[in-house]
């Protein structure tokens, strides 16, 4: 799966959502539609090809270790 495989790569344990274990977990929403700016790349290069594109996904936020983090887009 997309999800094990590189958790396989790097010789790491399969996840599992329980109650009481720490989450690292991440809110897509495949139905939203981003445009792609250069003010908004992270790279210290604010070049891509993707500049001026309407794409459809965006990640929303991640819990990483128990704690949230909102996407900034």
């Amino acid at each position: 799966g997309l999800t094990i495989g590189p958790r396989r790569v790097l010789g790491l344990p399969e996840a599992h959502i329980a109650e009481g274990q720490v989450m690292d977990l991440t809110w897509f929403d495949p139905e939203a539609t981003i445009l792609v700016e250069s003010r908004n790349l992270r790279s210290r290069s604010k070049f891509s090809p993707l500049v001026g594109m309407s794409l459809k996904g965006q990640v929303r936020g991640t819990w990483c270790r128990g704690n949230w983090y909102r996407s900034t887009h």
